[in-house]
């Protein structure tokens, strides 16, 4: 017996829903993925290139020799929390400024000791050289 041409069209038209429905829930999902992939790593770099920005404005002021102490401590304050994004370079930079500036700042020089030590073995040694002045 074969099937009737409406049950055989109805099953065709069932599985032909069936695949697209399939097709469109695997493209949201890839999209979603590509989309979340996308702002992570967007928000990753905004944050890796404003932490690169904070050590950069702290080493320029400090060798400016124009005294900042307000600016220094909002740069202290921004960075502290945020020190295990910062590259060894960007840790490095931060340090020497403000050793260079002579500006004392006790709780981020101890946080960015903190954050360095089991990350030596990343500093090279200019690195090193700047961050032991």
């Amino acid at each position: 017996p074969d099937p009737s041409p409406t049950a055989a069209a109805t099953a065709t038209s069932t599985r032909t829903a069936t695949a697209t429905a399939t097709d469109r829930h695997s493209d949201r999902h890839r999209d979603s993925h590509r989309d979340a992939t996308l702002s992570h790593s967007h928000s990753h770099r905004r944050s890796d290139s404003d932490n690169n920005r904070l050590a950069t404005l702290a080493m320029a002021f400090s060798r400016a020799g124009q005294p900042a102490p307000a600016l220094l401590d909002a740069l202290a304050a921004e960075a502290a929390p945020r020190l295990r994004e910062f590259s060894t370079h960007e840790l490095a930079n931060l340090a020497a400024a403000f050793a260079t500036a002579g500006h004392a700042a006790p709780a981020l020089l101890d946080e960015i000791a903190i954050e360095a030590a089991p990350r030596l073995h990343e500093f090279d040694s200019e690195q090193l050289r700047i961050t032991a002045r």
